[in-house]
């Protein structure tokens, strides 16, 4: 068994000790805990990148989170591909729509692909267009309408400091706060 030297003030491991509690024990746990707790990403609508008078919107009604690149460009499959590979199933999804703000949070029903989606079941673009979809099954838990959505300065005085630029993908730290975002939302909704 590895061993691995963790820093703790030695008056609360005396506390702990004398409350009978195992510090290994829970510092094992409270790791194992974390390993397995979901990853929270942040993903825009990409609405920019939507043919027509789509909105972001089309994520929540198909239920999934999306990422789009051109067919002929292998920097940008890899790149926004690879967003929507990290996803793992359980993992909590916050959807941000550009000009409104933070709107929906959901939960990743499937692991994600970084292949792109055949044409034949691409939800928003032609499948004889040249654009790449990937996607992720959703299950929004809480959308909001765009009036009620955590605007940048709300989400920003929440978490202490800018989260979103006008990418594609973030992965919320602990620092993020992720789920006092993730209640906020499921309580404006």
């Amino acid at each position: 068994m590895a061993r691995t030297t963790i820093s703790i003030d030695d008056e609360l491991i005396e506390e702990a000790k004398d409350t009978g509690l195992n510090v290994s024990q829970l510092a094992r746990e409270a790791v194992e805990n974390k390993l397995e707790s979901p990853t929270h990403h942040f993903f825009n609508t990409n609405e920019d990148n939507l043919p027509g008078n789509q909105t972001g919107a089309g994520v929540y009604g198909h239920g999934v989170v999306a990422t789009f690149a051109k067919a002929d460009n292998e920097e940008h499959i890899d790149e926004f591909g690879g967003y929507i590979g990290e996803v793992v199933a359980n993992d909590r999804v916050y959807s941000w729509e550009n000009n409104y703000g933070l709107r929906a949070v959901g939960i990743a029903l499937e692991d994600g692909d970084a292949e792109p989606v055949p044409a034949e079941h691409r939800l928003f673009h032609p499948p004889s267009g040249d654009i790449h979809e990937f996607h992720v099954p959703v299950n929004w838990v809480a959308v909001l309408d765009r009036k009620n959505s955590l605007t940048t300065d709300e989400v920003q005085h929440i978490v202490g400091h800018p989260v979103w630029g006008r990418g594609t993908h973030v992965e919320l730290k602990d620092e993020h706060h992720p789920e006092l975002l993730w209640d906020i939302v499921v309580g404006r909704s």
